[in-house]
């Protein structure tokens, strides 16, 4: 599986050069915590003064894909099939990613072409604002050199970017932890400037059936901003259907539950990992998001 090969160099690369000690050349703000997965910790549960504030790390973002890498991609993948049968009407599949990070959907969509025998042709287009992706990125790229997917990345403020950039004729548009992120970096008052623009610059340009996936965290500082944008896609006289879905982990509160159960929280990828690596990593084994996929026609 592709999938693995992306994990395995991240793996390699994280035991090699910052596996339990000191990594080489940590540029933490205070001292190197001595394991990348504290890092990670700092930027999702606190941020505080003398913490890591975003995935500025080549080592971070490499122990990222380890975590989070198969139930990210599962999260894509059920997404797809929502939609599976209308997909697989599509002459082409023009995929732009925001958020892209390490492509996750990227191996969702390979993964859906593989399944389901689709033999048509594919591009994808990920933009990406922290080039810390950007070797990940490459080898994903390799990874992908014989797969007849043309692959193109750029490394850029999308919030900026689609301020004057247009892009026609995408068929599925995916924003995966794209809100939440926006939030937690203190530029929500942003949000429906940006959800304009991409209206005006992506969305309004897109094919006469198209659709878009959008995947963040279960809480309604994502999930507001999931109907926002739908009712500002409206406003513009675009019809919309919506697809609402959630994961019914243990523990999910009743405001969570918005829209449809997906029928398992499991990670439904054909590979075997051992226990070991899911301890080493604290490996995400289920699935969590909110998901909305919105049909434009």
């Amino acid at each position: 599986m592709k999938i693995d090969k992306i994990v395995e160099y991240c793996d390699r690369n994280i035991k090699r050069y910052a596996s339990k000690r000191v990594c080489r050349d940590c540029n933490h703000c205070t001292k190197c915590p001595r394991n990348c997965g504290k890092c990670l910790d700092q930027v999702h549960l606190s941020r505080d003064v003398g913490e890591r504030q975003d995935y500025d790390c080549q080592y971070m973002v490499q122990y990222y894909v380890c975590r989070y890498m198969y139930a990210y991609a599962t999260e894509i993948e059920d997404g797809l099939s929502v939609i599976e049968n209308e997909i697989m009407k599509l002459q082409h599949i023009h995929m732009l990613s925001i958020g892209s990070g390490p492509s996750p959907d990227l191996y969702a969509l390979w993964k859906f072409k593989k399944d389901n025998n689709y033999s048509k042709p594919i591009s994808y287009i990920g933009f990406e604002h922290n080039e810390y992706w950007e070797d990940i990125n490459e080898k994903t790229t390799d990874i992908f050199s014989e797969s007849n997917i043309r692959i193109q990345y750029f490394y850029e403020d999308a919030i900026e970017t689609f301020k004057t950039k247009n892009l026609a004729k995408t068929n599925i548009l995916v924003l995966q932890y794209v809100l939440s992120h926006v939030v937690y970096n203190g530029r929500e008052d942003e949000i429906e400037e940006f959800f304009n623009d991409l209206i005006e610059n992506v969305i309004l340009s897109m094919e006469d059936r198209a659709f878009i996936i959008i995947k963040d965290i279960n809480h309604y500082l994502a999930r507001d901003r999931f109907e926002l944008l739908e009712k500002m896609i409206e406003n513009r006289r675009k019809n919309i259907q919506v697809h609402k879905y959630y994961y019914p982990y243990n523990g999910i509160k009743d405001g969570q539950r918005d829209g449809m159960a997906h029928e398992s929280c499991d990670l439904d990828w054909d590979y075997e990992i051992d226990n070991e690596f899911v301890d080493y990593y604290s490996v995400r084994t289920m699935c969590r998001s909110a998901q909305h996929i919105i049909e434009v026609f």
